[in-house]
């Protein structure tokens, strides 16, 4: 289903996140969370703009693992809940534990989700 999308960013197809923390802790990363749903349109920008934008997945690609969760289906739901999602799309950043490092609620663009990503990795550092 997500290779459809033409994304530049390499997210992971796992159906839990179970499974996705195995590969962070394996590759010594952060996970990269995107929680969205098909009836959301900034999701759909980010979608369409952001996760096809080859610079910008190069730095998601190499630095965490990439995972996108529809807060409708499967352990969407469970994921909300537990990290108490109000607002879609949420951007979160986990470390191989699941505990949040960084989230950041909204849509960003290239700049801005670098710039929340380079906090989470600077937040992991120390």
């Amino acid at each position: 289903m997500i290779k459809e999308k033409n994304f530049a960013f390499n997210f992971d197809e796992s159906q839990e996140l179970s499974a996705v923390l195995d590969k962070a802790t394996a590759a010594d990363k952060l996970v990269f969370v995107d929680i969205n749903a098909k009836w959301c349109t900034p999701c759909k920008l980010m979608q369409r703009d952001v996760y096809t934008h080859e610079e910008t997945a190069a730095y998601f690609n190499e630095h965490f693992i990439n995972y996108m969760v529809d807060a409708d289906t499967l352990e969407g739901p469970d994921l909300r809940l537990i990290y108490d999602i109000k607002t879609i799309p949420t951007l979160l950043w986990l470390d191989n534990k699941g505990r949040v490092v960084h989230k950041k609620e909204g849509a960003c663009y290239h700049a801005e989700l670098i710039r929340n990503a380079e906090i989470a990795l600077q937040t992991k550092k120390n």
